[in-house]
């Protein structure tokens, strides 16, 4: 017989309303569930040497950094790279302007933000955020793997 533990989940456009709402009233337990098998399988391999079949301990991704930036900086700037160049300059963002500026004086700055719509999200009805209304503002979508990518 077929383990029953290798066959992938139905696909979401088979699923009944209500089979989706049970998938989705468990979604951030399984999430945390796997999140704790993971690191304990990492545990398991890191300090036991436990080895688990198909999986293989790594080193992670580091981006570099440097030691000394003084003496980076130096060693460039020697090296003719100009300090507009070696450092990039960036703007607060409205968040760290609005801790700034007083409350009194924040009308005057607002105007220079925008706040863009987040994209729609699914969340339980426990949320604080308001629900939007479906309307012809949003495109209807294929299902996943019929998109046209040419368009």
């Amino acid at each position: 017989p077929e383990d029953p533990t290798n066959m992938p989940p139905p696909a979401p456009e088979d699923l009944e309303a209500e089979e989706i709402r049970q998938v989705l009233d468990r979604a951030e337990m399984v999430r945390g569930w796997l999140k704790s098998v993971e690191e304990y399988a990492l545990q398991m391999a890191m300090a036991r040497g436990v080895t688990i079949e198909g999986y293989k301990l790594v080193e992670g991704r580091k981006n570099r950094a440097w030691t000394d930036e003084e003496k980076a900086d130096s060693f460039l700037a020697r090296y003719g790279v100009k300090a507009d160049r070696r450092y990039k300059r960036t703007l607060i963002s409205p968040a760290q302007a609005e801790k700034i500026v007083t409350k009194d004086k924040r009308h005057l700055i607002e105007k220079y933000w925008d706040k863009p719509e987040g994209a729609p999200q699914l969340v339980p009805i426990t949320d604080s955020r308001p629900a939007i209304a479906v309307g012809e503002e949003f495109d209807v979508l294929p299902p996943v793997g019929e998109q046209d990518i040419t368009e």
